[in-house]
């Protein structure tokens, strides 16, 4: 992905299918996961993922399987759970 005019925007070897996340601003307001709200120079409030790594994961981009402009909210919602439910197995595993 050298080529990429965003390139270096995250770690090296991250799987960048899905530049932009679908699930953001929809389903991934989860601490747990490495995102949190921050508050903006105005005093706003959004939603920081810049510490979430999933959507780069190759096993993760597998799960999913979206065109970027997917627009069927229960379809990406049904994605999201299943990322969502592996997360928790792999957190469970590692206590």
């Amino acid at each position: 992905m050298n080529d990429c005019p965003h390139y270096p925007c995250s770690i090296y070897g991250d799987n960048c299918k899905y530049c932009y996340c679908p699930f953001y601003n929809r389903f991934c307001y989860d601490e747990s996961i490495g995102g949190n709200f921050i508050e903006t120079k105005n005093g706003y409030k959004i939603w920081d993922c810049s510490n979430c790594k999933i959507i780069h994961r190759d096993d993760i981009v597998l799960l999913i399987d979206l065109d970027i402009n997917e627009n069927n909210l229960e379809k990406i919602k049904e994605k999201w759970l299943k990322i969502i439910n592996k997360m928790i197995l792999e957190n469970k595993k590692n206590k």
